[in-house]
């Protein structure tokens, strides 16, 4: 493939590129040898502390462990939705809080992700849980580590490794932090990789868009795809904006909507793997042009247009890639048209097929 602009090419390991998806199984695994826990502020050698349940050889330097003293400066406190676990900070909300934690049994940074209704569904709590079990053992460099997944007497708790950096939203939003195309379809390929060894356990993620990619330490050609963020595989509550605080869609929501596609509109929250590319198809699209496959206002809707905008969601026709950007090749824009169809037979049902096609790019 070739284009005219640069690209940074010493950007952190490089990206995954093969075509063979098995899943990868981490138990009981010694991959790291002791010493590579150490706290990230004071460097104080944590592997008696992180290797308390056994797990410090499976996480190795996934994970990032901070000592006592170190938490305590960070501002740590009891948090009352889990006592196994104390608060540090917020990070964000979308449907859901997302909590910096601190385990002081282990001494890892977690980001536990809070799913308050859940407590409400007894039965789906369990059902959610046996789903993600196969997940826990995973271990790609470009999926976040999913560390653990328990019903809380706040509802449901899901902790993942917390990834230091930014996600792709903040990234390509930026001025002038669009890659190349070239850099666009590498780390793309990167987190089909990681996709692909999802799919092989037989389990769709159902939930991927710009906020679920995260970017270790800014860098790009490290991007993840946040397990802990993965969706539900059925419906549970019919979606209600008055049940909200805050007006709704927000941006995030509207975003995270068109990622979804016509699957998860229609409140299929499991989705396919065809699903799943598509969602996947729209981060390359992206990468290569900073922009929505769709012409969608990126701002607050009053929940009056609520319907308008589904509206738009299932029948707005997507924007050409070379519109977008008209440097980029033809071959490339020919495969991410086709990924980014208004027509879901046209697209990619494999990651096998959608990596095929980018790989034949010259």
């Amino acid at each position: 493939m070739s284009d005219e602009r640069t690209w940074d090419d010493t950007e952190g390991v490089p990206a995954g590129s093969t075509t063979a998806y098995t899943a990868v199984d981490t138990g009981g695994v010694s991959r790291f040898p002791p010493g590579t826990a150490r706290c990230e502020h004071c460097d104080r050698d944590l592997w008696d502390l992180a290797n308390a349940d056994g797990r410090g050889d499976e996480l190795g330097p996934a994970v990032v462990y901070w000592c006592p003293d170190c938490a305590a400066r960070q501002g740590r406190r009891d948090w009352p939705a889990d006592p196994a676990y104390q608060s540090v900070g917020h990070l964000g909300r979308g449907l859901h809080d997302t909590w910096l934690m601190w385990q002081p049994a282990t001494g890892r940074v977690l980001a536990g992700r809070q799913i308050g209704f859940w407590k409400r569904h007894e039965e789906n709590t369990r059902r959610y849980i046996e789903e993600v079990q196969p997940l826990l053992r995973l271990a790609h460099p470009h999926l976040s580590r999913l560390l653990d997944v328990h019903a809380s007497p706040a509802g449901l708790l899901v902790t993942s490794a917390y990834v230091p950096g930014e996600n792709l939203w903040s990234y390509v939003t930026r001025p002038g932090r669009v890659p190349s195309a070239r850099l666009a379809v590498e780390v793309a390929r990167g987190l089909l990789d990681g996709l692909g060894q999802i799919h092989a356990l037989g389990i769709t993620h159902a939930n991927i868009h710009p906020w679920n990619i995260l970017l270790p330490e800014g860098a790009l050609r490290r991007a993840r795809i946040c397990l802990a963020s993965r969706g539900f595989s059925y419906e549970l509550d019919t979606f209600d904006p008055e049940a909200y605080e805050e007006p709704l869609p927000t941006e995030e929501h509207v975003i995270a909507a068109t990622f979804g596609g016509a699957e998860r509109l229609a409140g299929l929250y499991g989705g396919t793997p065809a699903a799943d590319l598509y969602a996947m198809a729209q981060v390359l699209y992206l990468l290569l042009t900073g922009e929505l496959v769709l012409n969608l206002p990126l701002r607050s809707i009053r929940k009056a247009d609520f319907v308008q905008l589904m509206n738009l969601l299932h029948h707005g026709q997507p924007v050409p890639v070379r519109t977008r950007r008209p440097d980029l090749p033809a071959e490339l824009a020919q495969v991410v048209d086709r990924a980014v169809s208004r027509d879901a037979a046209e697209r990619f049902q494999r990651v096998e097929e959608f990596v095929a096609a980018l790989e034949a790019v010259p």
